[in-house]
């Protein structure tokens, strides 16, 4: 999934503000009462963010866990959001990005994108 949806793309799809001017772009966290652009950071060249205020920092699955409000113990149910979101087309559904400790769980995998999509 996060071969297929950058971060930026998560940050320009759910930040209610954004400023990809700046040479790292400025977001809203999703992870405290941000209102202000400055203290949230995306790193395009590692496909991560970093909060000064508060700390929060990861990847593409964590902000959008994030801004979502879907934690990382229901996967399952954040791919499913991400793959609904992004218009992305599931062939298969299967064991592939889940911990190996959620066997039984719904997966996705075989993810293929719309042209229109960047990733």
């Amino acid at each position: 999934m996060k071969d297929v949806i950058s971060i930026l793309d998560v940050a320009e799809r759910f930040s209610p503000k954004i400023n990809t001017r700046a040479k790292r772009p400025q977001i809203i966290c999703p992870f405290h009462s941000d209102k202000h652009l400055g203290s949230c950071r995306i790193y395009t060249d590692s496909n991560t963010f970093k909060c000064e205020s508060c700390g929060a920092h990861g990847d593409t699955l964590i902000l959008a866990s994030g801004y979502l409000d879907i934690p990382l113990s229901s996967m399952d149910h954040l791919l499913e959001r991400m793959v609904s979101e992004f218009g992305l087309i599931r062939e298969n559904v299967c064991e592939q990005f889940l911990p190996d400790n959620c066997s039984g769980r719904k997966k996705v995998r075989n993810v293929s994108v719309p042209r229109n999509i960047k990733g």
